[in-house]
């Protein structure tokens, strides 16, 4: 799978998160996530990698979120926990969720345009043959 394919494929995913209302604010790390379970990491593996994110995002880039969303969206509650925390429960719950009404992640990105042939190239670029992430 070539880089531009996998980007054209990231795109989607974010499209449907979105539409599906998962907010990217919420789950920063949401779209490759996803296709990580998708193509079979193993879900603990995956459900810690997302939570790890929280411990890499830059206070400047969490100052300056928070601070938009305060001005365009003054009436929310719990902007900072949205827009600069990655919860592990939050992740297993949306996982769960997925399972239920698609179920697996591979369906919830099938039935939003990632196609069988894709999610095989994305398993291909991202697991070896162990079953292990390519480093």
């Amino acid at each position: 799978m070539t880089w531009r394919a996998l980007d054209r494929a990231m795109d989607r995913v974010a499209a449907s998160l979105q539409r599906d209302g998962v907010n990217q604010f919420y789950a920063p790390d949401g779209p490759s996530e996803l296709m990580l379970d998708a193509v079979g990491v193993e879900r603990d593996a995956v459900i810690a990698d997302y939570a790890r994110t929280e411990t890499l995002l830059p206070p400047e880039r969490n100052a300056r979120i928070v601070a938009y969303l305060r001005q365009a969206h003054p009436e929310a509650r719990n902007l900072e926990e949205l827009a600069t925390r990655s919860p592990a429960p939050v992740m297993r719950e949306l996982l769960d969720d997925l399972d239920a009404r698609f179920g697996s992640t591979a369906g919830y990105l099938r039935a939003h345009g990632i196609t069988g042939d894709e999610l095989a190239q994305l398993r291909r670029t991202l697991v070896d043959e162990s079953g292990d992430l390519n480093a």
